[in-house]
């Protein structure tokens, strides 16, 4: 496993940079790149890259929560809301899954429903074309949809109770979320022990991704392309790996002990 520390030496060790000092800190001088900023920020930036570029495969994802707020009918993805002990939430390239949970005391207290989520188009079928969307408030979410890419999560009907569940899995955006989430949250890598949350077998793909976008400077044209191809290599890698992983049949269930809310094809 490859953690932040190893993959800065490794990368200023291949762009020949002095300081490498493997098993220990970076250790360059003040006329170098002291700290490494430019290797930290092609690390990090190649880790957002390497997940949107594998966006469907899913090869890295995070789980978390936030609580609704009264009457909201939409709430912020990049970044999340914090989570219920306050602490901040990563923001997120794709949502995956949706579940809402009531609290104590609120109908089906401690239920976990999955929320469908569906189409920009679907959505506003389901809210008569956006005008139920004011009056329309429910005990529990039954749909949600990211509609025009924009940075918030439409929800319908409207969160009528403040203080319940949502938990919401997806695939990170480490470099959009806030400081102080860690990186097994999804934040950037930071700490010398920081590893990327995607399989180890394509934590390199960091440091050709480094030196494809860095090498030029010092004049190693032909390291670059070596580079370029190899990240490419892992990209389709990692994307072959997702695609055979946990796959299975989608399925609908029905919960019979539920309140049918007009969902419809119940």
């Amino acid at each position: 496993m490859a953690n932040f520390q190893f993959l800065q030496n490794l990368a200023l060790w291949r762009l020949r940079q002095r300081g490498v000092s493997f098993g220990n800190a970076p250790g360059n001088g003040p006329t170098d790149q002291d700290p490494p900023s430019l290797v930290q920020q092609l690390l990090n930036q190649g880790y957002s890259e390497f997940l949107s570029r594998t966006l469907e495969s899913k090869i890295a994802i995070v789980k978390t929560q936030f609580l609704t707020t009264l009457n909201a009918i939409a709430y912020p993805i990049s970044p999340l809301p914090n989570t219920p002990l306050d602490a901040a939430n990563p923001a997120l390239m794709r949502i995956l899954e949706l579940t809402y949970t009531t609290q104590t005391g609120g109908t089906n207290a401690g239920y976990e429903y999955i929320v469908d989520l569906i189409s920009g188009d679907r959505f506003a079928q389901v809210t008569g074309g956006y005008t139920r969307r004011l009056s329309w408030f429910g005990p529990r979410v039954l749909y949600a949809a990211r509609i025009h890419r924009k940075t918030q999560l439409e929800v319908a009907p409207g969160t009528a109770t403040a203080g319940d569940i949502i938990t919401i899995t997806g695939v990170p955006d480490p470099n959009a979320s806030a400081i102080g989430v860690s990186a097994a949250n999804g934040g950037q890598l930071v700490n010398p022990t920081d590893v990327p949350l995607f399989p180890q077998q394509f934590h390199m793909a960091l440091v050709e991704y480094c030196v494809m976008n860095a090498g030029d400077a010092a004049n190693k044209n032909a390291q670059v392309q070596a580079a370029a191809q190899k990240w490419e290599a892992y990209v389709l890698a990692a994307m072959d790996e997702g695609s055979t992983e946990d796959g299975g049949d989608p399925m609908r269930l029905v919960d019979t002990w539920g309140t049918p809310l007009a969902r419809e094809g119940f």
